[in-house]
């Protein structure tokens, strides 16, 4: 019996590995759309909306909360931070990724 015991206690392991995973590359993916959706704002606006934002989507009925935060670094430049933070309920535990990237306002070059 502690055989079997030892058995499902790995596989119960293994499950909760690959639905932690699952759920991570998930959120990854959402991250890079947001940090390409403020890109292309820069791009096609010549600006970011600076201020704080947060919401909530669902993948496969799992419940994952973000908030996005937009600095401005270099004014002359059109250089700004994304801050990216996702949050889930893993079970009983919080699971969380934080991703940060650079923008850059890209310049017109005259002929």
């Amino acid at each position: 019996s502690f055989g079997i015991l030892a058995i499902y206690e790995s596989f119960f392991i293994s499950l909760d590995t690959f639905n932690y995973y699952t759920d991570y590359l998930n959120a990854q993916s959402w991250a890079g759309e947001k940090i390409w959706e403020l890109q292309n704002q820069l791009m096609q606006n010549d600006a970011i909306i600076t201020e704080e934002d947060q919401g909530l989507f669902l993948i496969v009925n799992k419940k994952f909360n973000w908030n996005t935060r937009v600095e401005r670094i270099d004014e002359e430049n059109g250089v700004y931070r994304l801050n990216i933070y996702l949050f889930w309920k893993e079970g009983s535990k919080d699971k969380h990724i934080y991703r940060v990237a650079y923008a850059i306002r890209q310049l017109e070059e005259e002929s």
